[in-house]
């Protein structure tokens, strides 16, 4: 017994072969159709149907009955299916167990007229979904609205290796479970191409090395677990990558490059990264990646979260960049004010941030609007907005401000006439207002409510843009500190007006160097008098966290220096 157990589970899978050829020269069939339904594998058989090169213009169905059977082609340019107004390959559920064991290799496969899908996997009326399918060395090309390359509505163990799928006006490719999509090329860049690669509502999924390329998203991730995507390109004219629904767990970016770049026609926004609605439990990895959003919109924003939990960037370097000339802004990481993110955390890398429109006011590297932000470990800023928590240990930090003149409202710009037009005023060399701090405007009569843009350095020499509404007469205060000042955009007057005039000047609430996490991050505060030897500790002034900034109105006299100690974020 136990000799016959050994001889019947070493029986051999017996390799059977059936030969297309279009000609009728060296085949024994001259349609691939008619190949399949001459073949029907008997347990322990595996088919393969060989065809030759030619043009082949009739839709193909791998039905039940049909498993165990490989499609190859001589040569992957040469064998050509070529179908007008249908899917090119239908693969159907199979046997009970639906192990199809199908493999479709070097082929070309093209939908045309009003289009199909390139390749259907689909259960149809079976309960359990297409299993073990391979589709190697394969270029699909499709033509139609909303059809794909390859359109998963139900399978499992799927192998793409080597392909390069193109959709005209639909997805390039909808997954199903315990996918591996290896060293392909996924395009879908045509208008109504929504998706280059969605995963919906699937689990197990794998994307190594490979290219996506889109007119709206690269990769949509929506409610799928256990998803790995690593070493690839991925790039939309909206969204790079989104990964959305609270169901979309233990899913892993690896050294990829993800970009959106927006040449999508009229994008809302350009966002390379997207994550959103999230649930309690690990959530996503972003390990390694380049993260660029580059373009012209409203909003351009290398990471989005919303509503994101245990989320961890690390190693990323994240880059916005919006071209729009006359407006946008451009954020590297922002948290919207729904988020709550305990657990959630950026570490290392680098945020980068800027805006190609001059009068931009909200270019920030980070914006946190939110309660909890994610906390923030090792990543090279230089500009942000909100408290910024640090997931390291904090960094105590001594500053001084040397010789700090009184604020005064017409040190950079005194009683400057408003035209009817708006002009600038330029500073070359920029213009010092004596100690890094905020500036101030103020208008000379009653009515007065224009925009005033200052332009010039942040501490870190980025280009900056404050802009400070008039008030009347009131003295208006900025929220951003300025190293240096470049131009100031002077409105036009108010239509009918004269003699309307601006002053812009300092104040006297100092920038600090680095962002912190919240007021009581400032632990001391020093002063010492122009004429004094030394400093004496004194009570901390008033602090903004948002900005990292002390108003110390209440105790500055002209030429004072100050020294902060302080927990910053570096």
């Amino acid at each position: 017994m136990l000799l016959a157990a050994a001889t019947a589970s070493a029986q051999p899978v017996y390799q059977r072969t059936r030969v297309v050829d279009p000609t009728g020269g060296a085949g024994n069939y001259t349609t691939i159709q008619a190949a399949i339904n001459a073949t029907t594998p008997q347990p322990g058989e595996h088919w393969t149907i060989r065809i030759y090169g030619g043009t082949y213009s009739a839709a193909l169905t791998l039905g039940p009955g049909k498993e165990r059977i490989d499609l190859e082609g001589v040569d992957g340019d040469a064998v050509i299916i070529d179908v007008t107004n249908a899917d090119a390959l239908v693969i159907t559920g199979g046997t009970a167990t639906n192990l199809r064991n199908n493999a479709i290799r070097n082929l070309t496969i093209k939908t045309t007229g009003t289009g199909g899908d390139g390749i259907k996997i689909d259960k149809q009326a079976l309960a359990m979904p297409p299993r073990n399918i391979a589709i190697e060395n394969v270029a699909i090309e499709v033509n139609g609205a909303g059809k794909s390359g390859i359109n998963s509505v139900s399978s499992e163990d799927v192998q793409v290796v080597d392909c390069r799928i193109k959709s005209l006006q639909g997805p390039g490719v909808i997954t199903g479970a315990r996918w591996t999509i290896r060293n392909s090329d996924i395009e879908a860049l045509g208008i109504g191409s929504n998706d280059g690669l969605k995963i919906s509502g699937v689990t197990d999924v794998q994307v190594l090395d490979s290219r996506v390329n889109a007119y709206q998203n690269g990769i949509n991730l929506t409610a799928s677990p256990d998803v790995q995507v690593r070493g690839c390109y991925a790039r939309g004219g909206q969204t790079g990558v989104s990964v959305i629904g609270s169901d979309a767990k233990d899913v892993l970016f690896k050294d990829c490059d993800i970009l959106a770049d927006g040449s999508i026609q009229n994008p809302p926004g350009v966002l390379a990264g997207v994550l959103t609605d999230f649930g309690p439990g690990p959530q996503a990895v972003f390990d390694g990646c380049r993260i660029e959003a580059v373009g012209a919109s409203d909003a351009v924003i290398g990471f989005f979260f919303e509503v994101a939990t245990f989320v961890h960037i690390l190693d990323c370097k994240i880059r916005a960049v919006n071209t729009d000339s006359t407006a946008g802004a451009a954020i590297g990481v922002e948290a919207s004010v729904s988020t709550e993110a305990p657990f959630t955390a950026i570490i290392g890398g680098s945020i980068s941030s800027s805006a190609m429109a001059e009068k931009e006011t909200e270019v920030y590297d980070i914006r946190l609007e939110t309660t909890q932000p994610p906390a923030i470990s090792g990543t090279r800023l230089s500009k942000w907005k909100g408290p910024v928590n640090s997931a390291e240990r904090p960094r105590p930090t001594a500053q001084h401000l040397i010789s700090v003149p009184l604020g005064s409202v017409t040190s950079i710009l005194n009683t400057e006439l408003l035209q009817t037009g708006e002009h600038n005023v330029d500073f070359d060399p920029p213009h010092d207002p004596g100690a890094y701090r905020l500036l101030v405007i103020v208008g000379n009569q009653a009515g007065m409510s224009q925009p005033v843009h200052i332009v010039g350095k942040d501490w870190a020499g980025n280009t900056i843009t404050d802009k400070i509404i008039l008030s009347d007469t009131r003295k208006q205060l900025g929220v951003k500190p300025f190293r240096s000042v470049t131009r100031v955009i002077v409105p036009a007057k108010t239509p009918g007006s004269s003699g309307q005039a601006v002053s812009v000047g300092t104040s006297d609430r100092l920038g600090l160097y680095y962002p912190i996490s919240a007021a009581s991050d400032v632990l001391q505060q020093a002063r010492k008098p122009a004429a004094g030897n030394s400093y004496t500790i004194e009570a901390v002034g008033t602090v903004t966290a948002s900005n990292a900034t002390i108003d110390v109105s209440n105790t500055i006299q002209n030429r004072d220096s100050f020294e902060w100690t302080y927990l910053a974020t570096k």
